[in-house]
């Protein structure tokens, strides 16, 4: 498949971290409290599919405008289950 590589030799592993909210949900939405302050994160194992819909809603939320989700079970400073 791929001669070119024949020769290659293995170097190093290298793992990236996938946070996730305290319930398995992201944060996402403005942060209580703190004005102007607007978090999409923990998206965890979804973050590859779901993060441009999350900075979508985030970019509204940031501007004002209606975020077009019910942002309550996002809350930033949710407490755990």
């Amino acid at each position: 498949m791929a001669p070119g590589l024949a020769a290659a030799g293995y170097l190093e592993t290298r793992v990236g971290f996938r946070p996730m909210g305290p319930d398995a949900r992201p944060l996402l939405g403005p942060v209580p409290g703190t004005d102007g302050l607007v978090v999409a994160t923990g998206l965890g194992p979804t973050g590859l599919t779901m993060g441009p819909y999350a900075g979508a809603v985030a970019a509204r939320a940031a501007l004002g405008e209606p975020p077009g989700v019910d942002l309550a079970p996002f809350n930033p400073l949710r407490d755990s289950p």
